[in-house]
C-alpha cells in the first residue's frame, strides 16, 4: 500500500490542483511500487493521458518508468520513458535507461543505438560504456566491446568485460591486465578473480591460475563459472578424479543442454544385466573420444544403447560391444542413462587407466576399396585439416591460417590431401599452394568415409578437430597442432596423449603464434619424409 503520509500529501495536492501532472505521475509511481492495485488502476490511467511538454515533468515520468520496470513490465517502462524523453531528449541517463529496457526486451539493435546516444551526450558516462560493452560482448563483437569497456576505467564491471573480451580475442596478457585493474577497484569481485585464473590458464600458467581460482572459491564456492574452470584446472594437470567431479558443474551453465528425463541416471553402481542409454551432449570430437568406454561397459555386463546423430551410425557400428544405435529423440528401451562425458567419472578413470590399448573404431573394407582411387598420387600420403567447428567459442584461436602451410604442402616426396569438409574451405581460394593440395573435402560424405580415407594415409596433420579424435580412435598416426592454453584433454607440456597413443602434440610456444608452429611442423614433416 502507499504510505499513509504520502497518500494524504498527494491527495491534498491533487484535490487543489486536479490538472497537476507532476502530482499524478508521482502518485502513480508510488501506487505501482507499493502494489496498491486500486490506486494503480486509477492513477496510471490518469498519467497515461499526460503528454509531457515541460522538463519539470521529466523526472516524475522517468520515476514512473522505473516503477514499471520494478513491477516486471519493461514494455510499459520503455513506452513511458520514451514519453518522458519528449520533455528532455538530451538526458544521457534516460538514453542509458532506454538501452537497458530495450536490451531487457531483446531489442538489441535499439539498445545499442540508445547506449551510443548516451555516450555521445556524455562521452565519459561509464555506466553507458559498460552497458554497451556488455551488449557487444554478448553479440560476439569482442574487439569493439573491449574498446568501449576499457574507456570505463573506473567501472570494475566494464573492466571485467574488457578482460573477457581480450580472452575471447586470444590475448591473455591483455586480459590479465584488465582483470587486475578491475580487482584494484573491487578486490572481492569473484568474476574478476576467476578471470585472472582463466587468463593464466590461457598461457599455461597453472600455478598462478590455481591461486586466483582458489581465492575466488573462498568468496563464492557455488559460482558456476568458477567450478567449471576448476574442472579444467584439475583436468589439464591430470587430476581426473577431482577434475571430472567438478566437470559435473557443466550442467549448470546457462548454455548447457537440459539433462535427459525419463530414465534414472546411472551412478556407477554394478551394471551387469542392465540396459544403459548413452547420449551425446557436446561436440562431435567429444563423442568420438568417449565411445571408447562402450567396450568396457559391455565387459561389465551392460547392454549399451547410444543416442547420436544418424551420420555417426555407420562409423559407430564398428565399435566392439555391439551397441544399439538410435537417433536423437527416438524412444529407446533402457533401464539407466548416462551422458557420454560423464563416463570417465562414473568408471573411475585416472590418467593411468584411460582405455587406450588400441583402436576402438574401424574402417569398412568396402569403403576403403571404394575410396582408394582418390589417393593414387605418388609419394607419402598426408592428410591436412586446418580449421574446426566455428561454433566452438575458442575456434578462431584453435585454427591455423592455411596460408602459413604453403611450405608444408610444397614439400617433395609427399602428397598433401585436404580433408576440410565444410568450414575453412574458403581459405583454398587464392591459396598459393593450391596446385599441390589435393582437395578431398567434397568426397567426405560421412565419418565412415572419412575413416576409410584416414586408414589409407601415412600421416594426418590437424588442429584440435573431430578429425584429430577420429584419427586417434582409428589408431592412425596424427600430429595435432595446439594453441597455447589448449583444451584440458591434451594436458600440459607433454608431446604425447594418454588418450591417443598414436598422437603427437605440437604446441604453440607463445599465444597466437601459428607461424612458429607452421615452421616447426614443416621441418618435422621434411625429416619424416626422409
Amino acid at each position: 500500500m502507499i504510505p499513509p503520509g504520502a497518500a494524504v500529501m498527494w491527495r491534498r495536492r491533487l484535490a487543489g490542483h486536479p490538472g497537476d501532472d507532476e502530482a499524478a505521475l508521482r502518485y502513480a509511481s508510488m501506487a505501482l511500487a507499493s502494489g496498491d492495485g486500486d490506486a494503480t488502476a486509477i492513477w496510471l490511467g490518469a498519467s497515461a493521458a499526460i503528454r509531457p511538454s515541460s522538463p519539470f515533468l521529466f523526472a516524475p515520468m522517468r520515476a514512473l518508468a522505473h516503477a514499471y520496470l520494478s513491477a516486471g513490465r519493461p514494455d510499459l517502462a520503455k513506452r513511458t520513458l520514451r514519453r518522458a524523453m519528449v520533455a528532455l531528449p538530451v538526458d544521457w541517463e534516460a538514453w542509458n535507461d532506454l538501452g537497458v529496457l530495450s536490451d531487457r526486451l531483446s531489442d538489441e539493435g535499439s539498445a545499442g543505438r540508445a547506449f551510443r546516444a548516451a555516450i555521445v551526450l556524455a562521452p565519459g558516462a561509464e555506466t553507458a560504456l559498460s552497458n554497451l560493452a556488455d551488449l557487444l560482448f554478448r553479440a560476439g563483437a569482442y574487439a569493439t566491446a573491449g574498446q568501449f569497456a576499457r574507456h570505463a576505467a573506473g567501472n570494475p564491471e566494464a573492466l571485467l568485460t574488457a578482460g573477457n573480451s581480450a580472452l575471447r580475442s586470444g590475448q591473455p596478457v591483455v586480459a590479465a591486465r584488465c582483470f587486475r585493474r578491475s580487482l584494484a577497484l573491487a578486490p572481492h569481485m569473484p568474476p574478476s578473480l576467476v578471470g585472472r585464473g582463466v587468463a593464466a590458464m590461457a598461457d599455461d600458467d597453472v600455478a598462478t591460475a590455481g591461486a586466483w581460482l582458489k581465492r575466488a572459491q573462498s568468496l563464492d564456492p557455488n559460482d558456476v563459472s568458477l567450478n567449471n574452470n576448476l574442472a579444467t584446472w584439475h583436468l589439464v594437470q591430470g587430476d581426473y578424479p577431482r577434475g571430472f567431479a567438478f566437470y559435473e558443474w557443466r550442467w549448470r551453465r546457462p548454455e548447457a543442454q537440459a539433462r535427459r528425463g525419463g530414465l534414472p541416471e546411472w551412478s556407477g553402481t554394478p551394471i551387469a544385466g542392465r540396459r544403459i542409454l548413452l547420449y551425446a551432449e557436446q561436440g562431435l570430437g567429444d563423442v568420438l573420444q568417449m565411445v571408447r568406454y562402450v567396450p568396457m561397459l559391455s565387459r561389465l555386463g551392460a547392454s549399451v544403447v547410444i543416442e547420436c546423430p544418424p551420420f555417426l551410425h555407420r562409423l559407430l557400428e564398428s565399435l566392439p560391444g555391439s551397441p544399439r544405435l538410435v537417433p536423437a529423440g527416438e524412444a529407446a528401451e533402457a533401464d539407466l542413462q548416462a551422458p557420454l562425458m560423464s563416463l570417465p567419472r562414473l568408471l573411475g578413470t585416472t590418467v593411468a587407466t584411460i582405455p587406450a590399448d588400441g583402436p576402438y573404431l574401424f574402417p569398412e573394407a568396402e569403403l576403403i576399396a571404394a575410396t582408394a582411387a582418390h589417393l593414387a598420387n605418388p609419394g607419402r600420403r598426408i592428410g591436412l585439416v586446418w580449421q574446426g567447428n566455428p561454433r566452438q567459442v575458442d575456434e578462431p584461436h584453435r585454427s591455423i591460417p592455411l596460408d602459413l602451410l604453403v611450405p608444408l604442402v610444397a614439400l617433395p616426396g609427399a602428397t598433401v590431401y585436404g580433408l576440410q569438409r565444410d568450414h575453412g574451405r574458403e581459405q583454398m581460394e587464392g591459396f598459393r599452394g593450391r596446385d599441390r593440395l589435393v582437395d578431398l573435402g567434397p568426397k567426405l560424405d560421412d565419418l565412415a568415409t572419412t575413416a576409410a580415407i584416414l586408414a589409407q594415409l601415412d600421416l594426418v596433420i590437424t588442429t584440435c578437430t573431430a578429425v584429430a579424435h577420429l584419427a586417434g580412435a582409428l589408431g592412425r598416426p596424427v600430429w595435432i597442432m595446439l594453441k597455447r592454453g589448449a583444451d584440458w584433454r591434451w594436458m600440459l607440456d607433454r608431446p604425447d596423449s594418454p588418450w591417443y597413443p598414436t598422437a603427437r602434440l605440437i604446441r604453440q610456444r607463445r599465444p597466437g603464434d601459428w607461424q612458429e608452429v607452421a615452421e616447426r611442423v614443416t621441418k618435422m614433416t621434411r625429416a619424416w619424409i626422409g
